[in-house]
């Protein structure tokens, strides 16, 4: 959020982050923008007054709910499991403390029909109007490949990539569903030390060999 707050400030538009910005121009209404997190949007009774207050009624123009997939991937409680940050999918509380009608803009880049209609419920977005855009980049090629795990000769364009370009080659990324799949890409990439445990994706590049993301 403290990222997004300075876009908006090089763009000339007023905003802050609850619990950071001085209190008095977030309850003034004196910021075009406010961010923040469920938790504090919904469990600190200051800023739901506030949310209630003549200032907020009368000048509130929406409510933004950004990566809002997250409602119900960490807000909703798997089999046996208790939610992650179960306020993310009680962010449709909002809607009962702002004015009535307020407009309410839903964003994420990774939801198929079903995820759609789950964060429609949580959100209380009756009748929404749903803009969907492809996400496709013509910049990034996807390559899958299911191959035994002591055969890697499907890395063999990669080596050849690294012969051919140097230290002048892109990135790549090698993504394997679990920790054991990435054994073998991990043997044949030079990782100068690093610590691979708990790893599943890594970036081969002759300059710089990192971790990217945790998990399968």
């Amino acid at each position: 959020m403290e990222d997004q707050v300075k876009e908006a400030e090089k763009l000339g538009v007023s905003a802050g982050q609850l619990g950071v910005h001085d209190d008095r121009d977030v309850l003034a209404g004196r910021l075009s923008l406010v961010f923040g997190s469920p938790e504090s949007w919904l469990l600190n009774n200051k800023w739901r007054r506030m949310l209630g207050s003549t200032i907020y009624q009368d000048n509130l123009i929406g409510i933004v709910v950004d990566e809002v997939h997250v409602t119900y991937k960490w807000g909703e409680a798997s089999k046996g499991e208790s939610a992650f940050r179960d306020s993310f999918a009680k962010l449709g509380e909002l809607r009962s403390i702002t004015k009535q009608g307020k407009p309410v803009l839903a964003l994420t880049a990774s939801a198929d029909i079903k995820s759609r209609s789950r964060v429609i419920r949580l959100l209380h977005m009756d009748n929404a109007f749903q803009i969907i855009a492809s996400p496709n980049k013509t910049n990034i090629r996807l390559g899958f490949c299911k191959v035994p795990s002591h055969q890697m000769n499907c890395l063999d364009w990669i080596v050849q990539h690294v012969k051919d370009k140097g230290a002048t080659m892109q990135p790549v990324l090698i993504y394997c569903g679990n920790v054991r799949g990435s054994r073998g890409p991990r043997g044949n990439c030079t990782t100068s030390g690093q610590n691979w445990k708990g790893w599943s994706a890594i970036i081969c590049h002759p300059l710089q060999h990192r971790t990217v993301f945790e998990g399968g």
